[in-house]
Formats: structure tokens, C-alpha cells, sequence
């Protein structure tokens, strides 16, 4: 067999390979491990990290102690001020409300705010009117005036800034997270994350 034909049976040999490859199964990994994929913008262990560190330095700040327990919130929307459009503000905000509620100090109204919210409270006050329902069981199971006013509410943004030179350029992300007494509008907690930075070469 000459050089040629060997040649061309490695090639062929080769490329039999790539499809096998190519469909190579998936197996599950560590979100926040080395293999995770990192990209140039913020990625789920970033996210993660931030909305559990930033809620873990809430509980221990002590600014609680103020308010009876458990201390009722409602949640408002995580605001996106970054130029990712496609950021999971859905999960940074249920994990907020899962550290916060495992604490036992807080409770979530789903009557107020924009996450987690259950229309059906709101409209089962009706149920009372309705001619197909037990009046008298609608009165006792539904808000009938007896809907709990939150305390506080938490409030929460993505930062962003970016930095470009000849060689490179630079994302910088944070999350700031601040929380609002509802009874006198005054703001008595506030916390920034740790930036985030993704350098990309020759960008």
C-alpha cells in the first residue's frame, strides 16, 4: 500500500470518529465545579454564589431584631441593569426566598410583589358571591379581610461596567441587594456582592 492510500484510509478512519464524538452522551457535573462552561458574561455559579452570600449577610446583620417574629416580606423583582438580556432573574430570586425562608424568621406574602405570586388568594375573595360554593365555607377559608401585610420589602439589581483597551476587554458585574420598611419608606439594609470580572483577550 502506497503512502497515498494510507493516507487517505487515516482520513476515512478519522472521520468515522467525529460522529461518535459528536453524540457523546452527557453526564451530569458540578454547576459551580471546573467543569462548568465560563463564558464572558455571568454565569449560573455566579448568580448562585451571589444570591446566597448576599441573603446570608442580611440574616446576620442583626437588622431584624427590630421587627416581630416571624417578619413578614414580599419580594419585588430582581432588576436587570446589565446589557444581558437573557439573565435567569427567576432563580436569583428563588433562592433569595428559599435562604430566607429556611431561616424561620421571615414569611412571604404571594398576595404582593412580583415573584412567587398566587392569583388564586386574591380571587377566591369572590367565592362568598358565588351561588356553586358553601357560602359559609367560602367566608371561613378566604382573605376576608385577614390577608397579612408584609413588613419589609427586599430589592435587588445586576450591575454591570465595562472596560475595553487595544489588547483586551473587560466585563465587571455586581449584585446590589437593599431592603425597605414599608411602614416609613426608609431603607434599613443595603449589601453589594463581590464583583464579578471576565477578561477576554484581543476583545
Amino acid at each position: 500500500m502506497n503512502a497515498a492510500a494510507r493516507l487517505i484510509l487515516t482520513i476515512v478512519a478519522a472521520s468515522s470518529l467525529i460522529p461518535a464524538a459528536c453524540n457523546a452522551p452527557p453526564k451530569r457535573i458540578d454547576p459551580t465545579g471546573p467543569e462548568a462552561i465560563t463564558t464572558r458574561h455571568l454565569d449560573y455559579s455566579d448568580l448562585r454564589e451571589w444570591s446566597d452570600s448576599l441573603t446570608q449577610e442580611m440574616l446576620i446583620d442583626g437588622f431584624l431584631d427590630q421587627y416581630p417574629k416571624p417578619t413578614i416580606m414580599q419580594v419585588s423583582n430582581v432588576e436587570n441593569k446589565t446589557s444581558i438580556a437573557d439573565i435567569n432573574t427567576e432563580m436569583v430570586l428563588g433562592r433569595i426566598r428559599s435562604n430566607l425562608r429556611k431561616d424561620n424568621r421571615v414569611r412571604f406574602v404571594a398576595t404582593l410583589g412580583t415573584d412567587a405570586i398566587d392569583n388564586s388568594v386574591r380571587e377566591n375573595t369572590q367565592l362568598p358571591n358565588d351561588p356553586m360554593f358553601n357560602k359559609e365555607q367560602a367566608i371561613e377559608r378566604t382573605a376576608q379581610g385577614t390577608a397579612t401585610v408584609p413588613m419589609l420589602s427586599v430589592n435587588t439589581q445586576i450591575l454591570s461596567a465595562y472596560e475595553r483597551n487595544s489588547r483586551a476587554s473587560q466585563s465587571n458585574y455586581e449584585m446590589r441587594m437593599w431592603v425597605v420598611d414599608l411602614k416609613n419608606g426608609e431603607t434599613v439594609w443595603e449589601g453589594f456582592s463581590n464583583t464579578v470580572a471576565k477578561l477576554q483577550k484581543g476583545g
